[in-house]
């Protein structure tokens, strides 16, 4: 007897990222603007070095490297004024 594990993943195709911003205190998540193929417009979206799926890790990784410019780092009092996901629209 063989048991089929299906895993869905939800993977996008990243065709452009802009403003990446993380926090002061946290290296692990960049809020970015990204436009996914299988999307009509740009998105704001947190990537995470731990995502589990393959284009957030991915954007995390390019965006740390600079590939999507200078990232702006944002200050704790800042941060608790504001919802995180809307940082990447700023």
């Amino acid at each position: 007897m063989t048991v089929e594990l299906l895993i869905q993943t939800n993977e996008r195709t990243i065709v452009s990222a802009m403003k990446p911003r993380r926090f002061r205190d946290d290296l692990t998540m960049v809020f970015l603007t990204v436009w996914f193929e299988e999307l009509s417009q740009p998105v704001p979206f947190a990537a995470n070095v731990f995502d589990c799926e393959p284009h957030g890790r991915k954007l995390w990784f390019r965006a740390m490297r600079g590939d999507y410019g200078p990232i702006e780092v944002i200050d704790k009092d800042f941060a608790d004024r504001e919802e995180p996901l809307r940082l990447a629209l700023l």
